[in-house]
Order: C-alpha cells, then sequence, then structure tokens
C-alpha cells in the first residue's frame, strides 16, 4: 500500500522492493531457460533459479537470480519447431522435450497432475516442486553402481557406503502461446524408459 512521506508525498518504493508480477516472474523465467540453452546454467541450476523466480516476491527477488548472467540480445529468438527427439542408450542421460498443445496452460497441467505425474510416481520419482499452472518439479534418489563393490571389497566399514544416494530431478513447465494453447517442456536427467515415455507424448 502506498502511503503519504514527508508534506503530503508519496512514498515511492525503491525499484528493488517493487512488488513482481506474473508477467515479470515469466519474463525472468524465459531468460534463465535461454542461458540454459546456450550452456551457462545446468539443468540442475536452472530447475532451481525457476523455482525461485516463481516464488519471487519482489523485482530485486528476480534481479538477484540474473546478477552472474549476461544480457541476451532484444531479438526473440525464433522457437524451435516442435518434433520428437531420439532417447538415447540406456542409463541416466540428459534429455529436453517440448510440445505445443491445442488447450489452455491451466488444462495442460491438470492433465500432467492426473496423468504424468502418477506414471512418473510409479517409476520412483516424487514431487518436489508445484507452482500452480506453471511448474512441476519431480526427483528420485538412487544408490550408485559403486556401492555393491565398496561394500565388498572394504568389508565392513565399506557397508556405509549403502547410505550413498544420487539424486535426479525432472521438470514440467507450462506457457501461455500468443494465439491460444500452451507449451510443455520437460527436461532433467533420467534413465531410458522415463525418456522414451517423454518422448511418446508426441504420438
Amino acid at each position: 500500500m502506498q502511503g503519504n512521506g514527508r508534506y503530503g508525498a508519496p512514498n515511492v518504493a525503491p525499484p528493488a522492493d517493487i512488488r513482481a508480477a506474473d508477467e515479470d516472474r515469466e519474463r525472468v523465467a524465459a531468460a534463465l531457460r535461454s542461458h540454459c540453452e546456450a550452456g551457462r546454467l545446468t539443468i540442475e541450476e536452472l530447475e532451481e533459479r525457476l523455482a525461485a523466480a516463481y516464488a519471487a516476491k519482489t523485482l530485486g527477488d528476480l534481479d538477484a537470480l540474473m546478477t552472474d548472467l549476461p544480457a541476451l540480445p532484444t531479438r526473440p529468438a525464433v522457437a524451435p519447431p516442435t518434433q520428437p527427439v531420439h532417447t538415447g542408450g540406456p542409463g541416466l542421460r540428459a534429455f529436453s522435450q517440448r510440445y505445443e498443445l491445442g488447450v489452455a496452460r491451466e488444462v495442460a497441467y491438470r492433465h500432467a497432475l492426473d496423468h504424468i505425474v502418477p506414471a512418473m510416481v510409479g517409476f520412483g520419482y516424487e514431487v518436489t516442486h508445484r507452482h500452480e499452472g506453471h511448474l512441476l518439479g519431480l526427483a528420485i534418489e538412487e544408490r550408485p553402481g559403486w556401492v555393491p563393490f565398496a561394500c565388498i571389497f572394504a568389508f565392513p566399514i565399506g557397508l556405509l557406503a549403502l547410505l550413498a544416494r544420487n539424486r535426479y530431478t525432472v521438470t514440467i513447465e507450462f506457457d501461455d502461446l500468443p494465439d491460444g494453447g500452451s507449451i510443455m517442456r520437460a527436461y532433467g536427467r533420467a534413465r531410458r524408459p522415463v525418456r522414451k515415455a517423454f518422448a511418446e507424448l508426441h504420438g
């Protein structure tokens, strides 16, 4: 709420303290994705910053997410065509999928909650981030492949290796398209069955 300062003049908040709007959050989220595509951010860093961007309260909170990144060109980049990508071989691999949908963002988000999330839970994932209508974050923890060797060759101390866990994440984002419909993006590190399931969503 804007109050009055000395001599009846309105109090004006410093720019960093101005409350952020959804449009401001989306602008920063789009910039963060561009920096990730350029290789300046890892997928894990992107996920962390996107969650912080959607939770930001002020413009200062958003600016803090961009301080170590260069300014992007003002000319908008041409969006790549929507097409399936190869799922790759077995094991853990990074993946990124983009889908143009003929339904509103809220409908696409609800569909993901009703169908994609239960399937991911079936793969062993749990929901770690949820920004209504915009973002879903999922994670799975797995025991590293070297653990059995440590247990055998360094017994009994090697049994402590059973506590080791690696954490892998998958993020699903939803955005509006200017002419209607929506975009869903899915990216992260996952094993082949998960990557294949996302690739088959294009069908």
